[in-house]
């Protein structure tokens, strides 16, 4: 009997220790990430909100954000974008709530204006990417969210 509680001690420690060790990227270089997405050619002209816009029209407090691309459709008649934030520590789940209430209004803006636009608002992805600055936010609206999310990929180290 402790034989068996031993060997079961032994293979749970194992079993952590090669579950931590697995590999995070160290980083994800950003402008690796934007350049490979406007390699794509997806998006139309895209514009990158200032703070104060960030703020003021989205609902999103950049004094929360480590790093961040966030490129915006520049024309009305497009629903397109994406965004792939890192928050500040500590300020986790504050910039999840911020983003989510932007994509809420981003949504029923376009529920009522473009049929196309809205499908796509409605087939967005969002996920996350892991690496060991921390946990980055990641929300695309495309024609090829997989492909975007590719592209994004690329800039990981």
């Amino acid at each position: 009997m402790i034989k068996k509680s031993m060997c079961c001690i032994a293979l749970a420690v194992c079993v952590l220790t090669f579950t931590s060790c697995a590999k995070k990227p160290a980083a994800l270089d950003l402008d690796a990430a934007q350049k490979a997405v406007d390699e794509l050619s997806i998006y139309g002209p895209l514009l990158t909100p200032d703070d104060e816009m960030l703020l003021n029209l989205y609902g999103i407090d950049a004094a929360l954000i480590e790093k961040s691309v966030i490129a915006m459709p520049a024309l009305i008649v497009h629903a397109g974008l994406y965004m792939i934030v890192l928050p500040k520590p500590g300020k986790e789940a504050e910039v999840k709530s911020q983003l989510d209430g932007f994509i809420r209004q981003h949504e029923k803006i376009w529920e009522s204006y473009l049929p196309d636009q809205h499908k796509l608002v409605k087939d967005r992805l969002e996920t996350t990417l892991d690496t060991k600055e921390g946990t980055y936010y990641v929300y695309i609206i495309s024609e090829d969210n997989e492909a975007v999310l590719e592209a994004i990929k690329t800039g990981l180290k």
